[in-house]
């Protein structure tokens, strides 16, 4: 008892998946960066926005935000002032002391991020794919 199957419009079907899949990529290569680097621009009130994208391996196509709780500058500089004091007070003491596990843990424990700001960035990423992705 052999099944036969015949499809019919097999390259329209094979063609509409390849432009789905070609949306697909476009969204994660270049629409998800841009809207995760206006998302922090504008709703976050970053000067720049640190977002970064991976070329579509493996058939993966990701990209990742970094949000700071503070500017890089602010950041940098309290790493550098860090650094110094932790010198300082090795050359005073040949042994690690209190005060130098004291000066490496400073952590907030506050959330980075609101939860206003993630609600907003899930809409306008949700916002963003359904323009892109639509099948026709």
């Amino acid at each position: 008892m052999p099944f036969e199957f015949k499809v019919n419009n097999a390259d329209a079907l094979a063609e509409a998946i390849g432009e789905m899949i070609g949306k697909i990529t476009y969204f994660g290569n270049v629409g998800m960066p841009r809207e995760m680097s206006e998302w922090q621009m504008q709703d976050m009130h970053r000067k720049r926005a640190a977002t970064r994208r991976r070329r579509w391996r493996a058939h993966k196509t990701s990209a990742e935000t970094i949000i700071r709780p503070h500017s890089r500058f602010e950041v940098e500089r309290s790493r550098r002032y860090q650094q110094r004091l932790s010198r300082r007070l090795r050359s005073k003491h040949k042994r690690p002391s209190v005060e130098l596990v004291a000066i490496e843990q400073r952590h907030s424990m506050r959330p980075i991020l609101r939860e206003s700001l993630y609600q907003r960035f899930v809409e306008r990423m949700s916002e963003a794919m359904q323009e892109t992705i639509v099948w026709k």
